[in-house]
Parts: C-alpha cells; sequence; structure tokens
C-alpha cells in the first residue's frame, strides 16, 4: 500500500488583500480533503508539512491552530531561517515527509473534498502501453497524476490546458521521480517564476503522466496575483510571437537564463537515465 504526502508552503500570507482569510479558506478546504481521503482509505499511510519560507507576519499563527486541529500527529511545521523562494520551500517540504507520493498544495487555492482521493486513486490506474523502465514507473502504473482545474475567471481552452499540464497544484508525483529530476529549480533565475514548468517538463520526459478530466480544485485570482497580471493573455488565444514582443529586456533576459539551467539540467539527467537504463538492459548493450 503506498503512502501520501502533503506540502503546503506558504509565505507573508498578509501581502495580498484579506489575505489571511484567503489562507484560512485554503487551509479549510484541506482539512476537508484529508477528511474525505482518511475516509475513503483509513489504511493509507499520511503525512504532510506546512513550509513557511521565512514570514514575518502572522502566518505561521494562523497555521499552527490548524495544524493543532488535525486528527493526525504526522503534520509538522518546517519554518526556513529566511525566504530563499517556493522552489527551496517545496524540497524542504519533500524532504521532510516520507510519502512515496508527494503532492505539492500552494496557500491561496481552493482544494475540493475528493482531491487527494482522485490523485491517490489515479496511481493505482493501469496505463495501457506501459513503459516500466521510465523512472518511478512500477509496472503500468503512473509516475505522475494531474487533474483539472477550475479557474475562478474564464480563460481561453488552450492555455487553460496548457496551464494544467505545467502547474504543480493539480498533481501528484511519485518521490522516486522528485528525487531523480533533483526536485525544483533553486536557482535565482527562477525566484519569480518558472520553477512549475521546468519541474514539469523534467517529470514528463522520464515519467508517465495520467491526467484526469475532473476538476479537482480552484485556481484563484486576487489583486496584484500572477493570474490577476495575466489575466488578459490568458483570455486570448496563445501567439508566441506576439508574447516574446511584449516582453521588456529584463524579462527577456530571465526567460533566456532559465531556458539555460532548463536545458543544462536536462542534459544531465538524459545522461544519468541513458547510463542507468542501458546499465540494467543488457540486451540493449548488445
Amino acid at each position: 500500500m503506498e503512502s501520501l504526502s502533503i506540502v503546503l508552503t506558504t509565505y507573508q500570507c498578509t501581502r495580498r488583500e484579506n489575505g489571511s482569510a484567503i489562507f484560512q479558506r485554503t487551509l479549510d478546504s484541506l482539512s476537508l480533503a484529508i477528511q474525505r481521503f482518511q475516509s475513503q482509505y483509513p489504511e493509507v499511510e499520511l503525512d504532510g508539512v506546512i513550509v513557511d519560507d521565512g514570514s514575518t507576519d502572522d502566518t505561521v499563527a494562523i497555521a499552527q491552530p490548524w495544524l493543532h486541529s488535525l486528527p493526525l500527529n504526522s503534520w509538522s511545521l518546517a519554518i526556513q531561517p529566511d525566504n530563499r523562494g517556493l522552489s527551496a520551500a517545496r524540497n524542504r517540504g519533500a524532504q521532510e515527509t516520507q510519502g512515496d507520493i508527494l503532492c505539492f498544495c500552494d496557500d491561496d487555492d481552493i482544494y475540493f473534498p475528493r482531491h487527494f482521493q482522485l490523485i491517490y486513486e489515479g496511481f493505482q490506474t493501469p496505463l495501457p502501453l506501459a513503459a516500466p523502465f521510465l523512472v518511478g514507473s512500477p509496472g503500468d502504473r503512473p509516475a505522475i497524476v494531474s487533474t483539472s482545474m477550475r479557474f475562478s475567471d474564464p480563460i481561453q481552452p488552450q492555455w487553460k490546458q496548457g496551464l494544467e499540464s505545467t502547474m504543480i497544484q493539480n498533481r501528484g508525483i511519485r518521490r522516486t521521480l522528485h528525487h531523480f529530476i533533483g526536485g525544483f529549480p533553486e536557482d535565482d533565475c527562477f525566484r519569480s517564476g518558472g520553477e512549475d514548468i521546468a519541474y514539469s517538463r523534467w517529470a514528463e520526459t522520464f515519467g508517465r503522466r495520467h491526467h484526469l478530466s475532473t476538476e479537482t480544485l480552484e485556481y484563484c485570482r486576487y489583486p496584484g496575483s500572477h493570474f490577476d497580471r495575466q489575466l488578459k493573455t490568458f483570455q486570448r488565444s496563445p501567439n508566441l510571437e506576439q508574447l516574446a514582443t511584449e516582453q521588456t529586456p529584463e524579462e527577456l533576459a530571465l526567460n533566456q537564463a532559465r531556458h539555460q539551467v532548463y536545458l543544462n539540467r536536462d542534459r544531465q539527467l538524459r545522461a544519468i537515465f541513458q547510463e542507468q537504463w542501458f546499465s540494467c538492459s543488457p540486451a540493449l548493450q548488445q
């Protein structure tokens, strides 16, 4: 029986308007999703952690009562001594937990009651054309399970599909695959975004993803959030050339730096994967 870990990262929740209420709403939604999962799978080991990334406001004070309210003794609170960024916080969360399957949650989304249940069941679903040599894929089971998302504002269908395939909070990933790809990129160029895309692409290069059409969370827009800043873009048809011309020189340089980091790690992972795969497949060496 596979175990499940939940990693919730947070930082300075009051930086948003009504931030305390938003964070509490996320915590309340997670409580219902955890209760539903435990009622369906009481025999599955479940642990979790809240990673606070160096907040100086009331974030920890809001998180602690919620932790105490859980009917579990397998949840913990990890506090980063300083703000190191979302990637570092998620990687810390993976280190602090033990589950075979990792679910990464943000502190401002709404998780529906069946969120963890459906993700867990997705990992038990046999897939056709099995590729057991891929990392984290035992037999014919997937290494990644993603779900559909509800967006608080209407967006163009192609953007919805693209976001669902690159975001993190709507998926689970096997710990073996997370470790293989080296976790989330902590390079400075990813401090302002892009870490989800890089992580998802590495994961899907070396592990099989199973996508569920059921919406299991709501991605909410708040004043000044990434969703808020990109809303007009998400509501029109994707046009890569137009998006490129709209970038400032600083944004262009940042994206180029991210792309170079992505390529460097991708090459390293492909070399490691090929060495490991050939070493365990003697027939292919002949």
